[in-house]
């Protein structure tokens, strides 16, 4: 009957469809060899004559696939899983470095490795080695099956700065190294308040302010080179370090206004003398100054989800400072309400406010204990 007939075609059809498929392969094959030998008498770059070679393995791999050959396929995947991933870290066979320039074309090429490495290869790894569970010799070879790269890789030797817990390296950043270097000396002292060799003159604070602007702006620039790219692993890693490096300079800059802001407030010693209002909008400046320097740490993503702000010194810095200049402020006010200054204004409102300033100023004084200074 006709249900007997379609049961014995099935298999000779199958048959045809496996045949076409594995000619085509060794089709795609033969050419691959040939790519790869076009490649190497033209002598093209090593980054090319490895990629075209990670190809031809890709495809003996689906030819050994397409044969029921298992192990077989399972090496030819791994190893063009492992050249992929190599030219994605930027290293050739020995290790040794291959790529120069983390330029915008190749962070999208690194990504395209990767997702390829890991989204396309892998699968067909992991299905290689299970359908291959009896074969000795293949369980008993180290296989590369990792689902990401590692992210343990050494800093590479240089000039690095610490952020939030990261070190980040100004080797690929010449120019921005070059005004780092311009820097390094009053950023290790910016925070040293009550050190008077530090104090610095209004030529020298307008001429850091200069060099910590440059800096910002150099590396605005820098990460709008990488906002039109597809998104991947390594272009966010970039984007997050630059950002990283953004929120670094940001930071130094609103601390060096505040520091400069309250070292003439001291020189002038007008904080009791000065009307009262005047000071009260000092000090609102200045918190305003220091809540910024608290957002710009809670708010930055390239702090990572695993982030914590109360484990980082900079927020604790910026921390106390906010809790300080509160206390600061409450004090002007209080004299605002003191000297009647203030329309309906009494005397038990004005006590009200030094009662909370003095509770400020408690907390203050464990907030700086937390970061380990004395500010007042």
């Amino acid at each position: 009957n006709s249900n007997t007939g379609n049961a014995t075609t099935q298999p000779a059809q199958n048959g045809k469809m496996k045949s076409r498929i594995l000619s085509r392969l060794n089709k795609a094959v033969h050419w691959a060899r040939a790519l790869e030998q076009v490649v190497a008498n033209h002598e093209s770059n090593v980054v090319t004559q490895r990629e075209v070679h990670s190809y031809l393995m890709w495809m003996l791999g689906n030819q050994q696939l397409q044969r029921q050959e298992y192990a077989a396929a399972f090496r030819f995947y791994n190893s063009s899983r492992s050249i992929l991933l190599e030219l994605s870290e930027g290293t050739g066979e020995s290790g040794t470095a291959i790529t120069t320039k983390d330029t915008a074309a190749q962070l999208a090429r690194q990504d395209l490795w990767t997702h390829r490495a890991n989204q396309l290869l892998l699968p067909l790894i992991r299905f290689c080695q299970y359908e291959a569970r009896d074969d000795e010799d293949l369980q008993n070879e180290t296989t590369t099956t990792s689902t990401t790269t590692s992210s343990s890789k050494a800093l590479p030797p240089g000039m690095t700065l610490e952020f939030r817990g990261h070190e980040i390296s100004l080797e690929p950043y010449p120019p921005l190294a070059v005004l780092y270097l311009k820097l390094e000396q009053r950023l290790q002292h910016n925070n040293d308040d009550n050190d008077e060799e530090t104090k610095m003159s209004e030529d020298d604070f307008l001429q850091f302010l200069t060099d910590l602007d440059d800096a910002l702006r150099w590396t605005v620039q820098e990460a709008q080179r990488y906002d039109n790219l597809p998104e991947g692993p390594a272009v966010l890693a970039k984007r997050t370090e630059l950002a990283s490096l953004q929120a670094y300079f940001q930071y130094h800059k609103l601390s060096l206004q505040r520091q400069h802001q309250e070292d003439r407030l001291a020189a002038e010693g007008n904080i009791f003398t000065a009307h009262a209002a005047e000071m009260f909008h000092v000090y609102e400046a200045l918190l305003q100054n220091a809540q910024a320097m608290v957002d710009l740490n809670q708010n930055d993503e390239a702090s990572g989800s695993d982030y914590n702000p109360e484990d980082d010194p900079y927020w604790l810095e910026a921390q106390s400072h906010v809790v300080r200049i509160r206390a600061l402020r409450c004090f002007q006010l209080a004299r605002l309400y003191e000297s009647s200054s203030v329309a309906g204004a009494t005397t038990a409102q004005a006590l009200a406010l030094l009662q909370q300033c003095q509770k400020l100023q408690r907390r203050a004084v464990e907030e700086v204990a937390a970061f380990g200074f004395f500010l007042f």
